[in-house]
């Protein structure tokens, strides 16, 4: 796997015509002021290498009280 730069929590591969993310669910990152606190985010839109010009926007979080 390789890291998606740019990126918190997000890992991947590209084999073929098929993308695999790695996401780490037990890690927590920055807390909002909302109580959610951050797993895995691109930290807005990011293009995946290898593959044409694919671009992912990916945001997974707790969500607070």
């Amino acid at each position: 796997m390789n890291k998606l730069e740019g990126t918190e929590n997000v890992k991947y591969e590209v084999k073929g015509n098929k993308l695999t993310l790695e996401i780490n669910l037990k890690h927590r990152g920055q807390t909002t002021p909302k109580g959610n606190t951050r797993i895995s985010s691109t930290l807005g839109n990011r293009e995946i290498p290898e593959t044409g010009g694919a671009m992912i926007g990916l945001n997974i979080y707790t969500k607070g009280k």
